[in-house]
């Protein structure tokens, strides 16, 4: 398991146009994983620096966007169960 607050970039063998990454790895940031990139640029004055990218992990971008419910929701609006449904029917 990854230490919080840190990570590894590890050099792109994949990259075979300027838009990808130099350098990928992962991350770990206020216990959430992520996805870094990494790529070597240079400023109007010729000094090199780096530029990143922090991505959500491939396979949770694809899982799309989830409701996130506060534990005071959850006490205050808790989900009904079968039993807590009155519906009046008589079955």
């Amino acid at each position: 398991m990854e230490r919080n607050d840190s990570g590894a970039v590890f050099k792109n063998r994949f990259k075979t146009t300027d838009r990808h990454p130099d350098y990928k790895g992962d991350a770990m940031i206020d216990g959430v994983k992520k996805q870094v990139a990494v790529w070597v640029k240079k400023d109007k004055n010729g000094n090199d620096f780096l530029s990143l990218k922090f991505e959500e992990p491939m396979e949770m971008r694809e899982a799309g966007p989830k409701l996130q419910v506060s534990p005071a929701d959850a006490l205050y609006n808790p989900t009904p169960s079968i039993s807590d449904v009155d519906d009046g029917l008589p079955f």
